[in-house]
């Protein structure tokens, strides 16, 4: 790796520097012409925060991109711990995947019980959103420990969503899954597999 072993200050343009000065878990990038968007967890009070730079060096200031009236029925209103969000162009639409708290499905971790974890998605008519959840979670009642982290790929002109059972709450065996989708993105095809346990 260039510049190992050397002091930051002599690296000069090379050296690490700081990109953004927020507070911004579990980025997702998503390019949509000349402009990048990046997502993360919501901090300070919001669902999903959004950013936008046309060049990496500037970004604009965060902002939300799931208001807390446009998330869905099934979501804990009083603690939604929205997270890991990741955005899609789909059907000429733009497609918001997120894990968050059900409101009234529960896991036991441990002697406590927790509110589950579970697959959402909401739409939207541009990156920034606002996006609005649909009202049915996408994976939840499958797992007694919910379900998290969804990713969706496209492989020729199919998709597939990609999510982590979420058992490693509970010091369980956890497993990767994957389940072709409609070509809107919204609805489950044929059966689920699952392919990586540990």
């Amino acid at each position: 790796v260039s510049g190992v072993g050397v002091p930051l200050a002599r690296l000069g343009e090379s050296a690490p520097h700081l990109v953004l000065d927020e507070d911004f878990p579990d980025p997702f990038l998503a390019r949509v012409g000349g402009t990048t968007y990046a997502y993360s967890t919501g901090v300070a009070g919001r669902n999903v925060q959004v950013i936008r730079s046309r060049g990496f060096t500037g970004w604009s200031a965060p902002q939300e991109a799931l208001p807390a009236a446009n998330l869905p029925r099934w979501v804990d209103r009083k603690l939604p711990q929205v997270w890991a969000p990741e955005v899609y162009p789909v059907a000429g639409r733009y497609l918001l995947y997120f894990n968050a708290r059900h409101a009234s499905f529960t896991r036991k971790e441990f002697d406590r019980v927790h509110q589950r974890q579970c697959l959402g998605v909401a739409v939207g008519d541009g990156p920034l959103g606002p996006f609005r959840g649909i009202d049915a979670p996408l994976v939840c009642a499958e797992f007694a420990e919910g379900a998290i982290d969804a990713n969706l790929h496209r492989e020729g002109g199919n998709l597939y969503l990609y999510y982590k059972q979420d058992s490693n709450c509970c010091s369980e065996r956890s497993a990767i899954h994957a389940q072709a989708r409609t070509t809107d993105g919204l609805a489950p095809v044929g059966e689920t597999n699952r392919f990586v346990e540990r």
